[in-house]
């Protein structure tokens, strides 16, 4: 699968998400196959051996970043991050290892999933901050919010508090 062409940054906004937890997470990953290529996630601890059976069950998906064998330091963790091959078989795996986006978080799961389209952002969350936002057209976001019905969007161009 080739990337889509950039967008264009005019035509582009910032919505920011309640947390896409339970079946919202699940729909939100499938509707993302083939608009996104790419996964990331910030190893922050490969000492965990839960964050190591996350690590290893996404491995044969993974595309760049350190080896998932290698132990990353603290101090290399925010500059390494593991890469990798979006498809419906990641999305099946993401999906079976955490049961909604703030579930990426150490100490159980490498850190901050991220969904990426070429050079840019899709959907990015940080766990421990429990923020998430997508930023994508108005049109896209209407029929993402036409596939998952029960995503909840906090704010962002046309929305004020939280509705959809």
């Amino acid at each position: 699968m080739r990337p889509r062409q950039p967008k264009d940054p005019r035509q582009t906004h910032t919505w920011y998400l309640d947390e896409p937890r339970g079946e919202t997470y699940r729909q939100l990953l499938r509707f993302a196959v083939g608009r996104v290529d790419r996964a990331t996630l910030c190893p922050l601890s490969t000492i965990n051996p839960r964050c190591m059976h996350a690590i290893n069950r996404l491995a044969p998906h993974q595309t760049g970043g350190p080896a998932p064998s290698a132990v990353v330091t603290d101090s290399e963790s925010r500059r390494k991050r593991y890469v990798y091959r979006f498809d419906s078989g990641l999305a099946n795996k993401l999906s079976e290892l955490a049961d909604g986006v703030f579930d990426w978080d150490f100490p159980d799961r490498p850190a901050d999933l991220a969904l990426m389209s070429g050079a840019d952002d899709w959907l990015v969350s940080v766990a421990h901050e429990r923020m998430c936002f997508i930023t994508t057209t108005k049109e896209e976001l209407r029929a993402l919010c036409s596939a998952v019905p029960s995503l909840r969007v906090e704010s962002g161009p046309g929305y004020r508090g939280v509705r959809r």
